[in-house]
């Protein structure tokens, strides 16, 4: 089955648009080198990304991208001076379009925003407006799932901790903790009546002689 038709417009994320667009280069050199090579054609081709980078393919020697404009200008009655012109003009163009990108980059950090107009400023604020809304409901959903996460552990803990019984009184170990202290020791012995026999063992000599005592 095949594909689907895509519609050709311009593609709005800036990521996207520049995996397409490496892609889509790899795949016209590719095309341009097979041109050449199948039909022996001559091929000259230069491709300006958004960014103002030069990629070219020329065919293989003796031919050269010098040689390929020559006979593109003769062909259409062009002078090499008209070519080199609007070459400059090209260049200058990029070069002011870089630096309206740069000047952008800065704008969004929050830097040399003293000549920024109202209306710049106005957008601006808009654009970052947007992105911040959208940061915040990435941030909540991950701390969304991060809670449902910890609370679905401590259900499983607490089931746990439900099913754990200690003694023959099946006694839960909450009930149990307050014996462990160092005050209520002595209440060990209430435990079960299994215990009842048992003495612990005297923490001064004055409690010793007192249990000595009784034994007599």
């Amino acid at each position: 089955m095949g594909r689907g038709k895509i519609e050709i417009r311009k593609i709005e994320n800036p990521t996207s648009r520049q995996v397409t667009f490496s892609k889509r280069r790899k795949g016209l050199l590719k095309k341009a080198h097979e041109l050449s090579v199948l039909c022996d054609a001559q091929i000259g081709l230069v491709i300006f990304s958004e960014r103002g980078k030069m990629k070219e393919f020329c065919s293989d020697p003796p031919s050269s991208m010098k040689d390929i404009i020559e006979r593109y200008c003769k062909a259409n009655n062009i002078g090499m001076e008209d070519v080199e012109q609007q070459i400059c003009t090209d260049i200058t163009r990029m070069r002011r379009k870089n630096d309206e990108i740069e000047a952008r980059i800065k704008w969004y950090t929050g830097q040399d925003l003293m000549g920024v107009s109202m209306n710049d400023l106005t957008q601006l604020e808009e654009q970052l407006e947007i992105s911040v809304n959208k940061v915040r409901s990435r941030k909540k959903l991950l701390l969304q799932q991060q809670f449902e996460n910890l609370h679905r552990r401590l259900e499983q803990h607490q089931a746990a901790a439900a099913e754990f019984k200690v003694g023959e009184g099946h006694m839960n170990i909450e009930e149990i903790a307050p014996y462990y202290s160092c005050d209520n020791q002595r209440n060990l012995l209430q435990l079960s009546p299994q215990l009842q026999g048992f003495r612990l063992q005297p923490s001064n000599m004055q409690e010793y002689l007192s249990l000595q005592h009784q034994d007599f």
